[in-house]
């Protein structure tokens, strides 16, 4: 991943994107029953203004997109970006990114 996060800098000029999206999606069909394989969940970032994905990553089985927030800020320079996360991150206790 940390590859991937380094080719995005190198090529795309994020200085100017102000407003990065993440959000949980789960992947339709990649689950398996026959062999026990749960549907993948995956927690993505998004830059609004470069269109581009800046990371993606597996949320942990039996979770949800809570747990995975923290990685994607340890991934993505979110500093001075307003960062939306949909409902099901809200908690009584807010999930930090770090920066």
């Amino acid at each position: 991943m940390s590859c991937f996060v380094s080719w995005v800098k190198d090529v795309f000029d994020l200085s100017d994107d102000k407003l990065i999206s993440i959000d949980g999606k789960s992947l339709r069909s990649s689950s398996d029953v026959s062999k026990g394989k749960a549907m993948l969940h995956m927690v993505g970032a998004w830059a609004s203004e470069s269109c581009i994905s800046l990371a993606g990553i597996p949320a942990a089985e039996k979770s949800n997109e809570i747990t995975a927030i923290p990685a994607i800020g340890e991934l993505v320079d979110v500093e001075g970006a307003i960062i939306t996360i949909d409902v099901i991150s809200q908690t009584s206790s807010p999930t930090s990114l770090k920066h």
